[in-house]
């Protein structure tokens, strides 16, 4: 019989980060379901940015501890998936 310590439904974002948390603490045999391939949905349509300006404290500071996380996420994961740089937003009139 196949077992797993934890199935996750959905291979977004939130399932794999929550994949990645669940083997920071210990677990091993963690199952992410995905209907087509990981990514697949809008997380894999996601221009990939991470702004710093938000309108609330709370989320100004739940960004900037997750940019400290992207910022060492290669060595958490191997490779790099970064390439910082200045970026502007122009809203059309």
């Amino acid at each position: 019989m196949r077992t797993a310590d934890a199935v996750i439904v959905g291979g977004g974002v939130t399932g794999c980060s929550l994949a990645y948390q669940l083997a920071g603490l210990g677990l091993r045999r963690i199952l992410v379901l995905e209907r087509r391939f990981i990514g697949a949905g809008g997380t894999g349509r996601s221009v990939g940015i991470i702004r710093q300006l938000y309108p609330t404290p709370e989320t100004t500071q739940m960004v900037l501890r997750s940019l400290a996380v992207f910022e060492r996420f290669g060595e958490a994961v191997g490779g790099s998936s970064t390439s910082p740089g200045p970026a502007m937003a122009i809203p059309r009139p």
